[in-house]
């Protein structure tokens, strides 16, 4: 399903600000430390992510416990093996470390395609909603505009009025 990921991260990305946070800041524009690196280049690409990469981005975590990039990348790396509930505990962890890490620009359309495809529903849109609020409701509403698929439009839709009502 990376083609739908990929056609998510097209969707325009919030600039605003979530009330009282840090700006949205890409945490990828920083310089990506070696350990890291081969990682980041397998979730970006086709290639599965192997165990020994996994475990490398474990112990950088352990070592850097206030850097939310290696946990961006095992949410990532986590989805990419449908581990959904995995991967989503790994982005909120990063954006529990980082709020600003929100601008992240593959984290907020895998949330809403996780949203849409039905599977983590709940925990996707409470995530959604905790870090990125009303900063989110143009996302949704590009992928409501661009569902074909009845069950998971009215899912987005669920999900976009959650986010109006907090407003």
């Amino acid at each position: 399903d990376d083609d739908a990921v990929k056609a998510a991260a097209q969707t325009k990305l919030p600039a605003a600000r979530t009330p009282g946070g840090a700006p949205a800041r890409n945490p990828w524009l920083a310089e990506l430390p070696p350990e890291l690196q081969p990682i980041r280049a397998k979730v970006a690409s086709a290639v599965d992510i192997d165990d020994p990469a996994i475990r490398a981005v474990h112990i950088w975590n352990r070592l850097n416990p206030k850097d939310a990039r290696g946990h961006l990348l095992l949410g990532r790396a986590y989805l990419k093996r449908y581990w959904r509930s995995d991967g989503i505990a790994e982005l909120a962890t990063a954006l529990r470390i980082d709020p600003s890490s929100r601008g992240a620009p593959e984290v907020l359309p895998l949330l809403i395609h996780l949203v849409s495809e039905g599977k983590v529903v709940d925990t996707a849109s409470e995530l959604i909603a905790r870090s990125y609020g009303d900063e989110a409701l143009d996302a949704v509403e590009d992928a409501i505009s661009k569902s074909k698929n009845a069950a998971a439009t009215q899912r987005l839709h669920v999900l976009h009025g959650r986010l109006l009502a907090a407003l």
